[in-house]
């Protein structure tokens, strides 16, 4: 899902003329060095779960997935020697192209989402260093997903019909229970008078 919305929005930032790769997370590796300007999409944070809006005997949807996302940005600017406050104004650039594209992605989807608090971070292979060659900036967020009723394969939910038509199972009031069917295999719905006879 993340992959998706991840593809989406680089296209969409790219025809705006950013140039930032969006790569799926989490990095396979621990060092997050600024060689690589880029932007990291991963799922962060945990799920919560909500139960159906409304019941039906075929539902197609059990309830709603709130998924936790962060969105990670690796600035760098393109000015050689450039000063720390140019290489986070960088970053808040991207940082408003990707807000404004993940707004447009899932409002086309039909999925409400949330920003978290978002804010500058060193990343750990680089806290010892003393001049930062670029800036890093994470935002959490938050989205909802369906979660629909359907096959493996992603098709409807089959439905069926039991042959020879409803199966008839009477329970009467003193407890027992008639299974009969008539010659022709139509069930024999049996009725107690109030008097307690079978009619």
């Amino acid at each position: 899902m993340i992959h998706d919305i991840g593809v989406a929005v680089q296209a969409r930032i790219r025809a705006r003329g950013c140039p930032v790769t969006i790569i799926d997370g989490p990095e396979p590796t621990s060092t997050t060095t600024y060689g690589r300007e880029r932007v990291v999409f991963e799922e962060f944070g945990g799920d919560s779960f909500e139960g159906p809006k409304s019941h039906h005997k075929n539902p197609k949807h059990a309830g709603d997935m709130l998924i936790g996302a962060r969105i990670r940005i690796y600035a760098q600017s393109q000015r050689a020697g450039a000063f720390p406050f140019e290489h986070r104004f960088r970053a808040r650039l991207i940082l408003m192209q990707l807000i404004v594209a993940l707004r447009e992605e899932l409002l086309l989807r039909g999925q409400p989402f949330v920003l978290g608090k978002g804010d500058y971070f060193v990343p750990p292979d680089l806290e010892a260093t003393a001049i930062a060659n670029g800036a890093a900036y994470e935002l959490p967020f938050v989205y909802r997903a369906g979660i629909p009723v359907h096959t493996w394969t992603g098709e409807a939910n089959p439905t069926g019909t039991l042959e020879g038509g409803l199966v008839n199972r009477t329970e009467m009031s003193d407890g027992s229970v008639s299974d009969d069917v008539d010659e022709d295999g139509n069930p024999i719905v049996i009725v107690e008078t109030a008097c307690g006879e079978e009619e």
